[in-house]
């Protein structure tokens, strides 16, 4: 799973499809990393044999300041140079380029994960030189931290201007479609560039994006904008409301997200979190494959959209939200009922019980319960 050759690089999915394992290696790092040329990497195809290689031990330095092992430094030398997900790279003054590069790292014995990063500056001349190279590790868990990776993707997206959208393989991106204006419906601090930022956080995840303010826009292009989504974002407090700009039918996943009176940057994470989960699901057959809940057993599940007949929800977690409030049962909720039928199939037995964060509809956390044998 990689992006075409010679191509940058700066997707989530690439990023997670490219993760590495951290091994202890040993060996001379120009040997090791310094290798065959691999298409992912866009310093690795500017580099010639006759480069200069001791900005390895620089970097190889940067990583080991971090608390890792020599031998695993070198393994992560090895897949952010050789394999990253992320690839990308800038002219800069004098005619010389930048580069930065990225890829997670998991280091299987101790289940750790690691965003590692590194910024490399060449010369202008031949072979290239690296004059300035630096290199970071930020511990991340994963999946919970993908949030917070995606938001370094939007940083670089941004810094490095990108423009194209790039994803794995065989793989198609996404429709987005945004419906609504947060500066006239009671959200602070709005940026001037608001519409920008959402079409970064999509292009991270593979979306293409439209976005409309106006309720004429919706009833213009209503075939153009329903026909083809696969996910329509409809801001909370924006005039129009539900029945204005729902489709007919469709099999989108449809999102309802914000809080009036809160800021853009609140809204922004909340769109991204919803995204993400989006973006990394697996297919409609292998998300709808269904289990029996077992005794005494409870699973946290996230709304993350809906459809005509049912709700959608992600895969679902032995942890509850963050609200630290006691579940409520939630019994007159048809839709949410038949998707969680869809993922147990024992949904509908009496010892089960569907219920809900009582922080609704401020918190979107459901959860599905089974009695234990013992109740009764």
């Amino acid at each position: 799973m990689a992006a075409k050759r010679g191509k940058a690089a700066c997707n989530l999915v690439l990023l997670t499809k490219q993760e590495g394992l951290i091994e202890e290696l040993t060996g001379e790092p120009a040997v090791l990393v310094l290798g065959d040329k691999n298409g992912n990497s866009l310093l690795r195809l500017h580099l010639e044999r006759r480069s200069d290689p001791r900005f390895l031990d620089e970097l190889s330095g940067h990583l080991r300041d971090e608390g890792i092992s020599a031998g695993a430094a070198l393994s992560c030398l090895c897949g952010v140079v050789n394999a990253p997900g992320v690839a990308l790279t800038r002219k800069c003054d004098g005619n010389g380029r930048e580069f930065l590069q990225a890829v997670l790292m998991r280091d299987k014995a101790a289940e750790d994960s690691y965003l590692v990063s590194l910024r490399v500056v060449t010369s202008a001349g031949k072979p290239p030189e690296v004059v300035d190279a630096k290199a970071e590790l930020l511990p991340v868990d994963i999946p919970q931290d993908l949030t917070v990776v995606a938001e370094y993707l939007e940083d670089w997206w941004r810094e490095f201007s990108v423009r194209d959208i790039t994803l794995p393989e065989l793989s198609k991106p996404k429709n987005f479609v945004w419906l609504g204006d947060p500066q006239t419906s009671g959200y602070s601090d709005v940026p001037a560039d608001w519409q920008a930022r959402l079409k970064t956080a999509a292009a991270v995840l593979g979306m293409r994006s439209q976005i409309v303010t106006s309720p004429n826009q919706v009833q213009a292009r209503r075939s153009q904008l329903f026909d083809t989504a696969d996910v329509i974002v409809r801001l909370r407090g924006w005039g129009p409301g539900r029945d204005a700009v729902k489709a007919d039918a469709g099999e989108y996943v449809e999102l309802v997200v914000g809080a009036v009176g809160s800021r853009f940057s609140d809204l922004l994470s909340e769109v991204r979190q919803e995204l993400v989960q989006i973006a990394l699901r697996p297919d409609r057959q292998a998300m709808y494959e269904k289990r029996e809940l077992e005794p005494g057993e409870i699973v946290y599940h996230r709304k993350i959209g809906e459809s005509k007949k049912f709700d959608h929800f992600d895969e679902g977690s032995s942890k509850p939200c963050g609200c630290n409030k006691g579940f409520a049962n939630w019994n007159n909720a048809p839709k949410a009922s038949q998707g969680m039928a869809r993922r147990y199939s024992n949904f509908y037995e009496k010892d089960v019980q569907l219920k809900h964060c009582p922080r609704y509809p401020n918190c979107n956390v459901y959860a599905v319960e089974r009695r234990s044998s013992e109740a009764g």
